[in-house]
């Protein structure tokens, strides 16, 4: 599980109440906290405000693309299909 939050929003760069946000939820939470590239720092606009990931799902996309990627580089692409069963890069 990811414990170390990033001095910067990693989707805006800004550093003002910056917060954890899980990437992959309901049934993929529980696998997904296993691993820190399932995680990403960002501040409080691009988590919880309106046009934030929760709100956004072209946004939610984009850090699930992130996600994957991180994951591929390291486990590779067919590990990541079996694990998260999903291709987002293809969406």
């Amino acid at each position: 599980m990811n414990t170390k939050i990033k001095k910067y929003c990693e989707l805006c760069g800004s550093t003002f109440l910056l917060q954890n946000h899980h990437i992959f939820f309901s049934s993929l939470r529980k696998k997904s906290d296993k691993y820190d590239e399932c995680q990403i720092t960002l501040c409080w606009n691009c988590h919880l405000s309106e046009k934030g990931v929760h709100q956004n799902k072209e946004l939610s996309l984009k850090v699930k693309r992130m996600a994957q990627n991180r994951m591929e580089e390291i486990y590779g692409r067919e590990w990541f299909l079996k694990e998260f069963y999903k291709n987002y890069l293809d969406f």
